[in-house]
């Protein structure tokens, strides 16, 4: 008789904190780890977010105040296989990775998503104009300020030409 030995991969997931003006704890990104030393070697993003949902969430979420919401980096084949839509849409935050192309397809997922009650954001956004069809989507846009160094003009501008409506979201600050 053929004995079957079970294996385990081991998962590591980063739970980054996502704080308010106030400085009291919004929620958090979760972010897949290749070890325990907290490096990110993605080399198959799907298989990343895929196991960020499958195995982190339960995981990251224990503990958390029920009320943080939770970003999830999402590239684009999920997107279009419809993925998100295995996440709670009322405390899950869909977000399209900044390499992400705004193709028909990807747009069409993306207003799937939106209309179903997802919120949508957009990840390391720095004035990239091809990422304009999905800010128009965005509830969230996450500008990286440190890509503007001490440029505060840059960044203005970048505030100034997000949709009415959108939080901004300053990130590796």
């Amino acid at each position: 008789m053929a004995r079957i030995i079970p294996t385990y991969e081991t998962v590591f997931i980063a739970r980054q904190p996502v704080f308010r003006s106030n400085e009291t704890v919004w929620g958090y990104e979760l972010l897949f780890r290749s070890s325990a030393e907290n490096i990110a070697l993605v080399t198959d993003e799907d298989r990343a977010t895929s196991s960020v949902i499958a195995d982190g969430l339960a995981m990251a979420t224990d503990g958390m105040d029920s009320d943080s919401r939770i970003l999830i980096n999402f590239p684009e084949k999920l997107l279009v296989e419809d993925g998100g839509f295995s996440l709670p849409k009322e405390r899950c935050i869909i977000e399209i990775l900044e390499h992400v192309k705004p193709h028909e397809e990807t747009l069409q997922a993306v207003k799937r998503l939106k209309d179903a009650g997802y919120t949508i954001a957009v990840d390391d956004y720095c004035g990239q104009f091809h990422l304009q069809p999905f800010l128009d989507l965005a509830d969230i846009i996450k500008v990286d300020i440190l890509e503007f160094g001490s440029d505060f003009e840059q960044i203005k501008k970048i505030v100034h030409r997000a949709p009415e409506g959108v939080t901004l979201l300053a990130e590796k600050g």
